[in-house]
């Protein structure tokens, strides 16, 4: 009788209840402005480059700084929607550039979901057509693992960080079994002043013919 109940909760959820979830602590209203800072390593663990999200009340945005002092922002959240070089973008994605900096979890994979044990613990395993596969855990919802044709994410080290929600402080990116990028959080700051119009969404980039 048990199994039969916990098969029927876990067949109704759907990438959507996930999304959902994730969402409400990710862009709820910040109480203070704070800034993490992501910093992107090869394999051999050299610097390749640094992210930086920053966020004031509901508004959030990213950008990228690469070690020769170039910097453009990736990512803006304006309260309502997200956008990427000023394209609005589908709620899963955004939630994905929030929490990891990267569209990494596609929570749309979710097709079919099942209990099973994941490193000794409960997860939610979802697959999809393509043969997407994501490992959730069980209690929170939160990627543990996510495979895309070759391409494996781990995601380890989840924190819960006041203002934006649980997010992991480590990211492994393997393809072929072999690391491809480390992505660590080297730090947390709530002592940010941001100037106004700092979340403004730049406008897309029109191409001209020559």
């Amino acid at each position: 009788m048990i199994a039969v109940i916990v098969s029927l909760i876990f067949l109704a959820t759907t990438s959507a209840d996930v999304v959902e979830t994730l969402s409400n602590a990710a862009f709820a209203p910040a109480s203070n402005p704070l800034k993490i800072t992501r910093v992107h390593y090869s394999p051999q663990e050299d610097e390749v480059y640094r992210e930086y999200l920053y966020k004031d009340k509901d508004k959030i945005r990213i950008d990228v700084e690469y070690g020769n002092g170039e910097t453009y922002t990736s990512y803006v959240y304006d309260g309502k929607s997200g956008y990427i070089e000023g394209g609005a973008i589908t709620k899963e994605i955004s939630l994905q550039m929030v929490l990891f900096g990267c569209n990494c979890a596609n929570f749309g994979a979710m097709e079919k979901v099942e209990v099973v044990s994941y490193e000794g613990s409960r997860a939610l395993y979802g697959t999809g057509k393509q043969g997407n596969e994501l490992y959730l855990d069980e209690a929170t919802n939160l990627p543990l693992r996510y495979k895309r044709n070759n391409i494996v994410y781990l995601f380890r080290e989840y924190t819960k960080v006041e203002g934006i929600g649980s997010i992991p402080f480590l990211i492994v990116k393997s393809h072929l079994d072999e690391v491809a990028e480390i992505v660590r959080v080297a730090g947390v700051d709530r002592r940010v002043s941001l100037p106004r119009n700092f979340f403004s969404v730049p406008k897309p980039e029109v191409e001209t013919l020559n």
